[in-house]
C-alpha cells in the first residue's frame, strides 16, 4: 500500500483539494504499477512552515512504499514535483519530496503484514 503524504503551508480549498488527491493517487498506481484501490493519499494544509528562513508558501511529499525500486525514482519525483507545482501553484523550488523504501514485513493493513 504505497503511501504519499503532502503538508503545505498553502491553503488548498476544498474541491482543490480533493481534485489534486485523487490526480495524486492515479499518479502513484500507474507510475508504481499498483491499483489505485490500495494506494493512501493524504493532504496536511495549511500547516505553519518555514524553508530557508522565509514562510513563503512550500510543501513536503513523502512516499512511502514496499520495496520501491531506485530506477522508478527519477520519474516519480519529477511527476509528483509537476503535479504539486501545476496543481497548487507553488513555486517548484519551495516543493520537496522524500522517498522511502519500506523492506516487506514493516508495513500492514487488515490483520496481516506485507
Amino acid at each position: 500500500m504505497p503511501y504519499l503524504s503532502v503538508t503545505t503551508s498553502k491553503a488548498i480549498g476544498g474541491w482543490h483539494a480533493k481534485e489534486y488527491l485523487h490526480a495524486a493517487t492515479t499518479l502513484v498506481a500507474n507510475q508504481l504499477g499498483k491499483p489505485e484501490s490500495v494506494v493512501m493519499t493524504a493532504l496536511h494544509q495549511p500547516q505553519v512552515m518555514s524553508f530557508g528562513g522565509n514562510d513563503a508558501p512550500c510543501a513536503m511529499l513523502e512516499l512511502s512504499a514496499l520495496a520501491l525500486e531506485d530506477e522508478r525514482v527519477p520519474e516519480l519525483y519529477r511527476t509528483l514535483h509537476d503535479l504539486t507545482v501545476e496543481r497548487l501553484a507553488l513555486p517548484g523550488d519551495r516543493v520537496f519530496i522524500n522517498f522511502h523504501d519500506l523492506p516487506r514485513g514493516r508495513w500492514g493493513s487488515d490483520g496481516r503484514l506485507f
